[in-house]
């Protein structure tokens, strides 16, 4: 048994040794949090890009923060275009009030899964559109697309629905003036 300062010596080591094993214990644990998290965050960031929608993000003055590559598809507009507009400066102008309203809703916690309104291509035509949004933290998340979407013409408008999972055009009254 050791005496005295080797005593002193021993528990000391022993208190040092216990240490550095726990603290590698928690690194590895930490390591093992951080490279699943950087899991979860690599597949929704794919889930988010590959997703036909259009999707965006907007910060809490209606900025787009980030875009998806659908936009380009359907309205014309790259994610880097979008970038830093207020989602507002697409949508048609009569449409502007019911749009901010149902924004306030969601960032008060209320869901929106209805929002339909007026938006602007990049060439010029109007497209009427449904969206839901989600409040996730910070951020507010924009979904357009899905099931249906009006595009205005000078001459008529055609309403697209999915119907026995093929997409069907459909003639329908102008309804822009």
């Amino acid at each position: 048994m050791p005496s005295g300062h080797e005593g002193t010596v021993h528990r000391r080591a022993t208190r040092w040794l216990f240490t550095a094993i726990s603290l590698t214990i928690v690194m590895l644990f930490i390591n093992v949090i951080a490279a699943s998290r950087a899991r979860a965050d690599r597949r929704a960031r794919r889930f988010f890009d590959l997703s036909q929608d259009m999707l965006c993000t907007l910060d809490s003055a209606g900025r787009i923060v980030e875009a998806n590559d659908a936009w380009k598809q359907f309205l014309g507009y790259t994610p880097e275009e979008l970038q830093g507009r207020h989602l507002l400066d697409l949508t048609h102008p009569d449409d502007h009030h019911h749009a901010v309203a149902e924004a306030l809703a969601v960032f008060k916690g209320d869901p929106s899964v209805g929002l339909e309104a007026r938006v602007w291509a990049k060439d010029g035509r109007l497209h009427w559109l449904r969206s839901s949004s989600a409040l996730r933290g910070e951020d507010l998340l924009v979904r357009f697309g899905g099931e249906e979407f009006l595009v205005v013409t000078p001459d008529a408008a055609l309403y697209m629905a999915k119907a026995g999972g093929r997409d069907c055009l459909v003639q329908a009254p102008l309804v822009e003036s």
